[in-house]
């Protein structure tokens, strides 16, 4: 009798008073922070590496190794959301002269890019290896997932090659030392952690019933990896979404003298939801999968229908007690599901 009289469960009429209304939706954002917490402070990226095959002896792969490295100057165009980069790096070769010429080494290209200027190579004797250096422009496109936007991190994928041999004739040869990134790269929002360099060599399948006719080159991969530095974005998509919602959530506590309010009010938020669609499309990567915003954006928008219906037929004094109950529902529900987003769905996609 004495754990009943000090442990109550709250009457769900009270939950509909706007005083634990305010501190219902005020407990709700401070779990929704903590519960982010985690995805805005790990790499989260979905990008699909390209598809490289392991140099192997058994299959042939004798080529001659080439060093190879890149160092990057600056980047003049750096947009994830789009897909489009443009840099000015230094590309450059170390090889035996008398096993392979500068002409068949100067015939680099990179997949999914376009060489836009590139400078005669300079050129130094090493030892007995020719060190080749070139100055180029180029701009590419990378293997990018966005199904965490705009929570996800990113990993750049950029692919040397040499379409002219294949690997029984070159092979790259790289270490993290030989890849460079200058200090003076600034990319707005976004910092770089790591990066490093994969070797081997690409297979392009010409006919699909005789495996045997094929072509092959080698290549070599340069990875890095950004983290998103700032939050002005988040804040941007997520504010007013969320501020529609509590604002939907709020109007479950309006009196029931109030109840043309709260018809107008949650019908209001609808439509201001379905406007406001517009904005996160614009802004969005274009592409034909759910992302993490297109699943918050439909979670949001189904609770509000959910609470202009609770609106619409609770309209005497005595669903009090109904609204109260639907406002500890929706709370519970949308926290759960918030939780499901943030830390399973996302780590998963």
């Amino acid at each position: 009798m004495k754990i009943k009289k000090y442990f109550r469960l709250p009457d769900p009429k009270n939950l509909a008073q706007i005083g634990d209304q305010i501190f219902l939706i005020a407990i709700n954002l401070v779990l929704v922070i903590l519960i982010l917490n985690k995805p805005l402070n790990t790499f989260i990226s979905t990008d699909p590496p390209p598809q490289i095959e392991v140099v192997s002896r058994e299959k042939g792969h004798i080529g001659y190794p080439v060093e190879a490295g890149m160092h990057i100057e600056n980047f003049h165009e750096f947009d994830l959301t789009k897909n489009k980069f443009v840099l000015n790096a230094i590309v450059w070769f170390k090889f035996n002269p008398a096993v392979l010429s500068l002409d068949t080494i100067e015939k680099f290209s990179f997949e999914k890019g376009d060489i836009l200027s590139k400078s005669e190579p300079r050129t130094k004797l090493v030892g007995n290896k020719v060190l080749a250096r070139y100055r180029i422009k180029f701009k590419f496109t990378s293997n990018l997932d966005y199904r965490a936007f705009p929570l996800n991190s990113h990993r750049l994928y950029i692919t040397l090659t040499n379409k002219t041999v294949s690997p029984k004739e070159m092979l790259f040869q790289a270490s993290e030392s030989g890849f460079t990134l200058s200090k003076n790269i600034l990319v707005p929002g976004w910092k770089k952690t790591k990066h490093r360099v994969i070797t081997g060599y690409s297979e392009s399948l010409l006919d699909r019933t005789d495996p045997t006719i094929k072509i092959q080159h080698p290549v070599l991969v340069f990875e890095i990896d950004f983290m998103r530095s700032g939050i002005r974005q988040l804040l941007v998509l997520f504010i007013p979404l969320f501020f529609m919602f509590y604002l939907t959530l709020f109007s479950l506590s309006l009196g029931a003298t109030q109840y043309t309010s709260r018809i107008g009010v949650s019908l209001g938020n609808i439509s201001a939801f379905i406007g406001y669609r517009f904005v996160v499309e614009g802004v969005s990567p274009k592409v034909g999968y759910s992302m993490f915003i297109d699943l918050v954006f439909h979670l949001l928008l189904f609770i509000s229908f959910f609470v202009f219906f609770i609106n619409l037929f609770t309209k005497n004094k005595e669903y009090a007690r109904l609204r109260g109950t639907a406002i500890l529902i929706i709370h519970t529900v949308f926290i759960a599901s918030w939780y499901y987003l943030c830390r399973i769905w996302l780590f998963k996609s």
